[in-house]
């Protein structure tokens, strides 16, 4: 009846753009420290870096994602969740359709509209709360998104593990990370087996410095969904893991594989302007790297 699904939480950051157009100096103009020596130029690069992916990463963080029809991850039938499905008036699992149909065209207010509709027919109806979520969430509305998370998971009985990851990635958003980590944790007991949990716990296991933890739980959801269209979102939340870890070559690679992946023109943009930066900065170590360094003897 209902074919995979765009799930969109997307925050779109302007201060983002913004932020780059002011920050993306002429590379000749970073070079160089005060003092004319690279290693200064380096460590602005390095700066740069950290700043641009503090900003970037609330857009990719709730960026696209795809969901089964049920508001399900997994991609095998769900006997339960279609046994329920049968409780579910008619008229509200259209309009739920009819939400999901206008969330796919980008017509964010349009699908909160008929989600709330199938609220209105169906008030125990756990997955329209969470794609109203989703829906008001484009609208930056986060404080209503937040509420009805939290409806969704009440009405599930605590079982619907969508809800407590997506909800750890608002709270992420709001640099509540301890908080969100205990959220994600609950939905990770309850999907121990879905890209998306391991994703959560990744954004979650770096904003709270667990840079091993985090980028094994990405590398995880990576295997998990080798072809889903949610790939190029797992790869820049690698690359945010090995910019803190100063791998610039393995960020690189991250970069080029999200830019192979991803078809969001404006994300495209950004993501290649620091693409472009981050080759600077590798070109620098590489030449800081070729050139002797003086003993400690010669400065006395």
């Amino acid at each position: 009846m209902r074919n995979q699904v765009s799930l969109c939480f997307k925050v779109l950051l302007t201060a983002v753009g913004t932020f780059l157009r002011i920050r993306f100096i002429p590379a000749n103009s970073l070079r160089h420290g005060e003092s004319g020596a690279c290693r200064g130029g380096l460590v602005r690069d390095n700066l740069w870096l950290t700043i641009v992916f503090f900003f970037l990463l609330p857009v990719m963080s709730s960026a696209q994602f795809t969901v089964g029809e049920n508001g399900s991850l997994a991609t095998a039938p769900n006997a339960l969740v279609s046994v329920r499905n049968l409780s579910i008036p008619s008229s509200a699992l259209n309009a739920f359709q009819e939400g999901i149909d206008r969330l796919k065209r980008a017509d964010y207010a349009g699908g909160a509209q008929k989600f709330q509709q199938a609220i209105k027919k169906f008030p125990a109806y756990y997955e329209a709360y969470f794609f109203l979520a989703s829906a008001h969430m484009s609208l930056d509305r986060e404080d209503e998104a937040a509420a009805e998370l939290q409806k969704s998971a009440d009405l599930s009985g605590g079982r619907y593990p969508l809800p407590f990851f997506a909800l750890g990635l608002l709270l992420c958003n709001r640099m509540d990370f301890a908080q969100a980590n205990d959220v994600v944790q609950k939905g990770f007991e309850l999907d121990n087996a879905s890209w998306f949990g391991y994703y959560a716990l990744g954004r979650v296991s770096l904003g709270l410095n667990r840079l091993d933890d985090a980028e094994n739980y990405v590398h995880e959801a990576i295997s998990r969904i080798s072809s889903n269209p949610n790939l190029a979102q797992l790869y820049l939340l690698l690359a945010h893991i090995h910019e803190r870890r100063h791998r610039h070559a393995e960020l690189l690679e991250d970069l080029n594989s999200y830019l192979a992946l991803e078809t969001d023109t404006e994300m495209l943009e950004k993501v290649e302007a620091v693409r472009d930066r981050v080759k600077e900065v590798l070109k620098e170590e590489q030449r800081n790297a070729a050139t002797p360094q003086p003993s400690a003897s010669s400065s006395y």
